[in-house]
């Protein structure tokens, strides 16, 4: 039966390849969202609270008020673009946590799609392929950050690539123009989304260009170009007339160009351990391609071509990833270039079946650390604290006070998601990141909302401690929520002396 079954796929597979390319980017897409999403997966019973996912969080909430009507960056406000509040509007419409993972399942199905073409194109191995798909699917659950930003760009990555690789392999141009098509739409996005999202669409341009200009095929230059630009308007005129419209152009293009050029490079705040760990692991993949590719190149592996693709393309994404990368998870959207890079070098040394075997487990074992991790920790750890918190938001905040008159600062946007909080204050998240870089949403904004605002809560994490959380415990505005209930260890409630009968 077992025998009948797998000579029905292969005929299957043979007869219509790619569907069944279709069919397995669909189950790993499914795997990316259950597994890599803390905030609507339904693993999970409520939106998860651990400050690593403050930002998914803050993405998702951002969605429920932008199809509650609130206008973005005028009634809430964030440094990303207004794409990622198309993104999980919609999932809000769709469903909310199922419309977040049919989202999740069409983006990163596409992804996965143009993955599995791009190892044909190079020929990978099976086992060799299994392998890089499941590392890469490890490192996505790994930075568990959906929905996020990234996550829009990466069926444009995939698909990107794919041309491009095509058009050297087969010394076919049209597939350049359809990969720049791709890489102007994909920039259009990350303009209006992060603009350090760009710098595959960018790196890959610029490679066309040398390359065009090394063979002097200026006409084929002007003729990508213009198709590339042509893709930036596209994706860029949605949100452009949308701002025309509401009124938010100027306030969300300072927003998404110089404030969050400013935070993600760094500039904000110097330079520590954490900044430093993802620009020394930036020096040594450097390090790496730049000698393997001249070990390839040495050896006939690869052809000229080829080699100007990744030594340009690398150049220009790791320099700009050095420049801009102040967390980890930036690299996410890295990942899939490198794995392609490590499988292409892989495929040219000669492993014995024992060491592809092992490789093979190693990545399975891999996966299934990373997929078990956080469900661990949230189970046990987070997901305990958050009914707690919960348990004590129900007990001292009435229903009727959650539609405007209740802001959390520095703390996890979960706890709106999780109790149904409206606000009424744009920053409401409050980060450390947006005070100390935009030039409207200010401490002394916020204190003047919290003074004359029809706010009755505020709400901060016992973990916190600045100048603004010590002004919040002293001042003549708010008093402390006095209860003894498990959730007063983990947050603490101020209540209105104006708007409260305390």
């Amino acid at each position: 039966m077992n025998v009948l079954v797998l000579n029905k796929i292969k005929e299957f597979n043979s007869k219509h390849h790619n569907l069944s390319l279709v069919f397995i980017g669909i189950l790993m897409a499914f795997l990316t969202g259950i597994l890599s999403d803390q905030v609507t997966s339904f693993i999970y019973p409520i939106s998860c609270g651990g400050q690593y996912v403050s930002d998914p969080n803050c993405f998702y909430y951002m969605g429920k008020l932008f199809v509650s009507g609130y206008t973005p960056y005028v009634e809430f406000f964030d440094q990303k673009g207004p794409y990622i509040f198309y993104l999980t509007g919609l999932a809000n419409i769709l469903g909310g946590r199922y419309g977040m993972l049919l989202l999740h399942i069409i983006i990163f199905g596409i992804f996965y799609y143009y993955l599995f073409k791009i190892y044909e194109e190079y020929k990978f191995s099976k086992i060799l392929s299994i392998s890089m798909t499941l590392v890469l699917l490890s490192i996505i659950i790994i930075c568990g950050q959906n929905p996020s930003d990234s996550e829009l760009e990466f069926p444009f990555i995939s698909c990107g690539l794919y041309f491009y690789i095509k058009g050297i392999n087969n010394k076919n141009d049209k597939y350049f123009l359809y990969g720049n098509i791709i890489c102007g739409l994909c920039a259009g996005i990350a303009i209006h989304l992060r603009l350090t999202e760009a710098i595959i669409p960018f790196g890959l341009v610029v490679y066309f260009g040398i390359r065009g200009i090394i063979n002097k095929k200026y006409k084929n230059i002007i003729i990508n170009a213009g198709a590339c630009i042509c893709g930036v308007i596209i994706t860029s005129m949605p949100p452009l007339i949308h701002s025309l419209c509401l009124g938010f152009t100027q306030i969300m293009y300072e927003a998404i160009i110089l404030n969050n050029f400013t935070y993600a490079s760094g500039l904000m705040g110097g330079y520590s351990i954490e900044s430093m760990l993802p620009r020394l692991l930036i020096i040594i993949l450097f390090i790496f391609v730049g000698i393997s590719l001249f070990v390839l190149k040495k050896k006939n592996k690869i052809s000229f071509d080829e080699t100007l693709f990744y030594g340009i393309l690398f150049t220009v994404v790791l320099i700009l990833e050095y420049i801009t990368s102040y967390y980890l998870h930036y690299l996410l959207i890295v990942f899939p270039l490198i794995i392609i890079y490590f499988g292409r070098v892989i495929s040219f040394v000669n492993i014995n079946k024992i060491i592809k075997y092992v490789l093979l487990v190693g990545s399975f074992v891999i996966f299934i650390e990373s997929s078990v991790t956080f469900p661990i920790y949230n189970y046990n750890v987070v997901i305990k604290r958050d009914y707690l918190i919960n348990e004590y938001i129900d007990d001292v905040i009435n229903i009727e006070d959650r539609n405007g008159k209740v802001l959390c600062y520095f703390t996890s946007p979960s706890i709106y998601i999780n109790n149904n909080i409206m606000v009424s204050y744009p920053d409401f998240s409050y980060q450390g990141n947006h005070n100390r870089i935009s030039n409207i949403y200010t401490f002394d904004r916020l204190r003047d909302y919290l003074i004359n605002s029809d706010c009755k809560y505020v709400i901060f994490d016992n973990e916190i401690r600045d100048e603004f959380t010590n002004w919040l415990e002293n001042n003549e505005y708010y008093v402390k929520d006095n209860s003894k209930l498990e959730g007063s260890k983990y947050i603490t409630i101020l209540v209105s002396v104006k708007n409260n009968e305390y």
